[in-house]
């Protein structure tokens, strides 16, 4: 999920109505000490699919801008390369198949290719705006097939919804996502070779999430898709819950409720296939919300995390064990038996604290955001802020009107 607080699952005591969450919750291991590996998406994410610290960014633009004398700023700019070792890469040259939907905001266009000009008022249901919206799907999928190392991709999102060039289609489309990850399990269930799927939802990330349901979901960013309402809540249902709730929860409701909804049909479509037993079923966030995202506070850093594995993981079982998105990858190719990367990784395996709660595999955590770093044991956290010298340089020459924060800006309204 993109944004998220553990309190915002009923499984970790919250009021939104999760019950899909809280099934997978009481049927796997459910982590209260589990951090991102940056607390924004980019980074975040990075780390999840790398198992490294997003400071281990090989994008060109990221080590021109850092040199590696100075420190390094870690905010929406670690992109991966089609160079660089992913868990998805790993595990296709072992032999599974590797999927991923929905968002993904970890790469840029390589030098010569670009994206369909689309303008704010296109009509999606217009045959040329279609189109182009189709032509531009194709490339987003191919573009983040070559840089994460996926097989398949499907429901694509190259950005945040709000930030799609088409106002018509910029605001999340659950159903969409959904149906990408379906078809994806649906596709491979009978397949000799096992599968890996990534879906990256958006959840409670902006826009509005109340406007979804004002919007017609068989519009998506690749043009129309008329399978899509087969996912689709019903919108008078979700309308009367958000009649319920005061102005200020009524966009973490409804993001709540699409997101549950869809980790709902994931579970029961791998029911109905007969995957369960097979399946292993990892859910986190990329980080915590505001106020504290782009922070290395807890508030910025600590999210849900849920695995279930029938038969391996006792269900209903709870760990106060660390953990942290970098360790996602080094247990994923420890459990399918794939060689560890030749390359450094930051991660440890947690499989031993999936096989038994009490264990522990770390002793600590390391976090960074922009000039920020930090360590924490989970009960105790040093934070510290080191400049470059291009900053200090600057603030000394009195070529500011104020000193930065950890982002090196003035207000930043996420922290």
């Amino acid at each position: 999920s993109d944004e998220l607080a553990p309190e915002f699952l009923g499984a970790f005591g919250g009021s939104f109505p999760t019950p899909n969450l809280d099934r997978l919750a009481s049927e796997g291991l459910r982590f209260t000490r589990a951090y991102s590996a940056a607390p924004m998406c980019t980074p975040s994410r990075f780390g999840l699919l790398t198992g490294t610290y997003a400071g281990r960014s090989t994008d060109p633009a990221f080590l021109e801008a850092f040199p590696p004398t100075e420190p390094y700023s870690i905010a929406w700019n670690t992109y991966l390369t089609p160079e660089t070792v992913t868990l998805p890469r790993v595990l296709s040259k072992a032999g599974y198949v590797t999927g991923m939907a929905g968002k993904w905001h970890l790469g840029r266009m390589p030098e010569g290719v670009s994206l369909p000009a689309l303008d704010a008022d296109a009509d999606p249901a217009d045959p040329v705006v279609e189109a182009k919206l189709r032509e531009r799907q194709q490339i987003v999928r191919k573009r983040i097939g070559e840089e994460g190392g996926f097989d398949d991709v499907r429901s694509a999102s190259w950005g945040n919804f709000d930030g799609f060039p088409v106002k018509a289609l910029a605001m999340h489309n659950f159903p969409w996502i959904t149906k990408g990850a379906v078809d994806f399990i649906e596709d491979h269930a009978d397949s000799a070779a096992p599968f890996f799927l990534y879906v990256a939802t958006t959840a409670v990330h902006g826009p509005y999430h109340p406007d979804e349901f004002e919007h017609d979901p068989r519009n998506t960013l690749e043009g129309r898709v008329e399978g899509v309402v087969d996912y689709a809540l019903r919108a008078d249902e979700v309308e009367a819950a958000l009649a319920e709730v005061p102005e200020h929860l009524r966009h973490k409701l409804a993001g709540m409720v699409s997101l549950d909804h869809h980790v709902g049909v994931i579970l029961d479509t791998l029911e109905e296939r007969g995957l369960v037993d097979d399946t292993i079923v990892v859910f986190m966030a990329d980080h915590n919300t505001e106020p504290g995202k782009a922070t290395v506070y807890e508030k910025g850093s600590v999210g849900p995390l849920l695995v279930r594995w029938p038969g391996t993981v006792a269900p209903g079982t709870v760990t106060a064990s660390l953990a942290q998105g970098v360790d996602l990858l080094p247990t994923l190719l420890e459990v399918a038996r794939a060689p560890s990367p030749a390359g450094p990784v930051d991660g440890v395996s947690l499989l031993p604290v999936w096989r038994d709660p009490e264990a522990g595999v770390r002793d600590h955590v390391y976090l960074e955001s922009g000039y920020a770093r930090a360590v924490t044991d989970g009960e105790h956290k040093y934070i510290a802020i080191r400049y470059p010298k291009a900053v200090i340089q600057r603030l000394e020459a009195g070529e500011t009107e104020h000193a930065p924060n950890h982002l090196d800006v003035h207000r930043q309204a996420h922290s």
